[in-house]
């Protein structure tokens, strides 16, 4: 259309005016995403087609969306709803990784598996307990003994101890003669030990005192406890006698003398047979003497003894033997309750027993 108006020529074009943009669609329901599986189920399988027939239409599309689906669609778009696109199920199945877990070998081959959790905690708490148990000892065994050191309790005095009793003084025995009559002479002997020399001494030392022919000294024996057993005292003088043979048939207190004669000084010896012993018992324990050294009973050296003999004295078996030096003569026996051990003749005993000597014995 040409227009001319006051020298102005104007052309009209006819412009298209593009139509407005159209409204943007409402909010659908959201779309369900569904798993591989599940697309593959809704998809129907294609049944085969049978010779000659028509072949079945094309499966139906699928559309899904996703984030890169979205992003691509807002781009082509131009800020408009994401549409959601079609997709090749056989295509994606394909594209899809499948997960194979990784067996103990490959892990051995490859990296080192992390230890067990649980192992873990159970190291934790064992480790927590030691650390506990050692914190604990310090404290009660070194800590608190500096800060709170034990206080000593006061020491109370001690009971008084009762005087222990005095031990009772042993009772001595005691010494009664056995002479009916005492012997004119007397003699108190103290042995300081009981040995076979002291016995010798204490015997030389009185036997040197003169004294004239036909006397006799009683000798009164004693030692720490008193009157000298005759049993450890026969057992002293001659080693070979058992002392519990002796002590069982002769009495304890004994009476020993010294006869002087014109030949010498002799020894003798008396103890009273034991009320539970019999004379036979007392003989045969006294029969050991005739294995002895008898010779050790004399004050000085009587030589050598013959062959033993019997004779009796007042009805009484005496057992006898000389011996070389003139006078010395060995008698032992039991003549009614006494035992007799004597160094002097035989017949001057026969003699003596015609008198009253030992008690009612003649």
């Amino acid at each position: 259309v040409f227009v001319k108006l006051t020298g102005i020529v104007f052309i009209v074009v006819p412009v298209t005016v593009p139509p407005p943009p159209p409204l943007p669609p409402k909010p659908s329901a959201p779309e369900k995403f569904m798993s591989l599986d599940q697309m593959k189920a809704m998809t129907p399988k294609p049944t085969p087609t049978p010779t000659g027939a028509t072949p079945p239409p094309p499966a139906p599309s699928v559309t899904v969306r996703s984030y890169a689906t979205d992003v691509k669609s807002l781009e082509e778009s131009g800020g408009t709803a994401p549409k959601p696109q079609a997709i090749n199920l056989e295509e994606l199945e394909e594209k899809v990784p499948t997960f194979k877990p990784e067996t103990a070998v490959q892990l051995s081959s490859g990296a080192v598996a992390a230890p067990s959790r649980v192992w873990r905690i159970i190291w934790k708490v064992l480790g927590s307990i030691v650390l506990v148990a050692a914190l604990f000892a310090l404290g009660y065994y070194v800590i608190y003994p500096l800060l709170y050191p034990p206080t000593e309790a006061p020491l109370e005095p001690a009971a008084p101890q009762p005087e222990p009793e005095p031990a009772p003084e042993p009772q001595l025995l005691p010494h009664v003669s056995l002479f009916t009559s005492l012997p004119g002479l007397q003699s108190q002997i103290e042995l300081s030990e009981l040995s076979l020399v002291s016995i010798i001494e204490m015997l030389q030392r009185d036997a040197d005192r003169s004294a004239p022919a036909g006397t006799m000294k009683e000798l009164s024996i004693s030692d720490t406890g008193g009157q000298t057993l005759f049993s450890r005292y026969i057992s002293a003088l001659l080693p070979t006698i058992d002392p519990q043979s002796v002590a069982s048939v002769a009495n304890d207190d004994f009476t020993a003398y010294l006869y002087y004669d014109d030949k010498g000084v002799w020894p003798g010896y008396v103890a009273k047979v034991k009320s539970t012993a019999s004379a036979a018992d007392a003989q045969g324990a006294l029969a050991q003497l005739e294995a002895a050294d008898i010779a050790k009973l004399y004050v000085s050296d009587p030589g050598t003894h013959a062959e033993w003999s019997t004779g009796p004295i007042a009805d009484s078996p005496v057992r006898y033997t000389k011996f070389t030096k003139p006078g010395a003569s060995f008698n032992y026996g039991v003549i009614g309750d006494y035992i007799l051990i004597f160094g002097i003749p035989t017949n001057i005993v026969r003699k003596a027993h015609k008198r009253e000597v030992f008690g009612d014995q003649k």
